[in-house]
């Protein structure tokens, strides 16, 4: 379910993105960087976010979860 899903540090790196994008990126829209670099973040945490990088990260996401 969506709630498994969470988007790590690692699947933003693996879709090319540096720690200073990813940093700058979630604090602007006032996702907590501790908890993504610690246990990842939701979906739901993340769905008031429009954004088509996002979006290819979280269909990433998705495939590794439910492979």
């Amino acid at each position: 379910s969506m709630d498994e899903v969470r988007i790590t540090m690692n699947d933003l790196r693996r879709a090319g993105h540096c720690a200073s994008g990813i940093k700058a990126f979630f604090s602007r829209h006032d996702v907590s960087l501790r908890k993504l670099a610690r246990e990842g973040v939701t979906l739901e945490e993340v769905a008031h976010i429009k954004d088509a990088n996002l979006d290819r990260v979280i269909e990433m996401a998705k495939e590794r979860t439910n492979g």
